[in-house]
C-alpha cells in the first residue's frame, strides 16, 4: 500500500488545494514534512485555496481590502493615491505588474478579512430582514424571505469597500480616538 510520502510533490498540493479554509494549511504543513515541501515546492498554493474559499468574484476585493492596509501599503512604498490607481484596479497582481503570489501568512490576512466581513454582513442582513419583516429575534426567517445571491454580493462588495476606503484615509489618531470612545473597564479609574 502507498503512503502519502510516497507521492510527487505536485499531488499532495492538490490534496492539500481541496481544504476549505486557508486556516486548516498550517497545522497540515507543520504535522509533516512532504507538507511543507509541497507548500514549498508550489508558491501558489496559499491563493489557490483562497479561491476555493472566497468567492470569485469577492477574491480581488478580500486582496485589495489586505493591500490596503497603511503597514502593507508602507512596506511597498504606496501612498492612498498610488494604491487606488496601481491596486484597486487590478489587485490580483503584484505592485511590478506580475501576477500575485502570496505568502502563507499574507493569504491567513485575507482569509481573516473575509471572515470576518462575512460574519459582519450575515449580521447585518439578519438584523436587516428581520427588522424588514417585524420577525423576533427567537422566530427564524423563511428561506424565501432570505437574500438572493446578487444581492449578498452587492452587501459583501459594499462592505469591502468600506473597509478599504477606511484602510486608506482613517488615520491612526482617530483610530486611537475611537477606541476610546468604548472603555474596556467601567471602575478603572
Amino acid at each position: 500500500m502507498a503512503s502519502i510520502t510516497s507521492l510527487p510533490l505536485h499531488l499532495v498540493a492538490d490534496i492539500l488545494r481541496l481544504l476549505d479554509n486557508i486556516q486548516l494549511l498550517p497545522p497540515v504543513v507543520l504535522s509533516h514534512r512532504i507538507f511543507y515541501s509541497a507548500l514549498l515546492d508550489t508558491p501558489s498554493l496559499p491563493l489557490d485555496i483562497l479561491r476555493s474559499q472566497i468567492p470569485e468574484n469577492l477574491l480581488p476585493l478580500a486582496v485589495a481590502a489586505y493591500t490596503s492596509q497603511k503597514s502593507v501599503r508602507d512596506l511597498n512604498g504606496l501612498d492612498a493615491e498610488a494604491f487606488l490607481t496601481k491596486c484597486y484596479d487590478s489587485p490580483l497582481q503584484s505592485i511590478d505588474g506580475h501576477l500575485l503570489h502570496l505568502s502563507l501568512g499574507q493569504a491567513i490576512q485575507v482569509g481573516r478579512i473575509d471572515d470576518a466581513l462575512s460574519e459582519l454582513r450575515e449580521e447585518f442582513t439578519l438584523c436587516s430582514l428581520r427588522r424588514l419583516y417585524g420577525v423576533n429575534s427567537d422566530e427564524s426567517i423563511s428561506d424565501d424571505q432570505g437574500l438572493s445571491p446578487g444581492e449578498e454580493y452587492r452587501i459583501s462588495r459594499a462592505l469591502y469597500r468600506f473597509q478599504i476606503y477606511r484602510n486608506l484615509f482613517l488615520d491612526k489618531e482617530v483610530l486611537d480616538k475611537e477606541q476610546d470612545l468604548f472603555p474596556s473597564g467601567y471602575g478603572d479609574d
